[in-house]
């Protein structure tokens, strides 16, 4: 165990060395503050250091999760070819892609608001690489940009909901920093 003085309230109490956040027990304050283990924990969890990433699969995750993003907020079409050329470039292999299929595409919903864009897509990615055959299926979601729509950075609106006459972010009633709606932990 070990101890940290709350940030607020000046009370000295012990924790867990295995928690990177911890909430002040003194029930007039309730702070909630990281510990300092942070780095600690992170090493510990990630110890695996020597694992051989599958380079291809993270650069597509990394590719349609800025697909998203660019096709909800500015409607660019989501180019798999162009996703593919990049990794070809970047890794200097073939990706061995020879089929994508877009399985799914929805709008999401928070709290009673619609955020019209795309929210969800499912792509599924099949092909062979030397002589083996494959298919990877990516699910992405979409959060919101704290832009509202019409501005330079999203166009589109994407993540906000105006249908009552003012806008409203999607995210922000589910967030943490309790910009609109406060989580309803927080509620005393």
């Amino acid at each position: 165990m070990s101890s940290i003085t709350c940030s607020d309230c000046g009370l000295r109490f012990r924790f867990s060395r295995e928690e990177d956040n911890c909430v002040c027990p003194n029930p007039l304050c309730c702070k909630e503050q990281p510990t300092g283990l942070e780095g600690r924990i992170r090493k510990k969890i990630e110890k695996y250091v020597n694992l051989d990433l599958p380079k291809m699969t993270v650069g597509r995750a990394v590719g349609f999760a800025a697909a998203i993003y660019e096709f909800s907020t500015h409607n660019d079409r989501i180019d798999v070819g162009s996703i593919e050329n990049r990794l070809q470039k970047r890794t200097g292999m073939q990706t061995g892609m020879e089929k994508s299929s877009l399985k799914m595409i929805a709008t999401r919903a928070n709290g009673g608001l619609v955020d019209n864009r795309t929210g969800l897509m499912i792509y599924v990615i099949s092909g062979t690489t030397g002589h083996t055959s494959w298919t990877t299926a990516f699910v992405v979601f979409r959060g919101s940009r704290g832009t509202p729509g019409g501005d330079d950075e999203n166009p589109q609106g994407a993540g906000w909901d105006d249908s009552t006459g003012e806008s409203h972010n999607l995210d922000w009633a589910a967030n943490f920093t309790n910009a609109q709606v406060p989580a309803p932990w927080r509620r005393v």
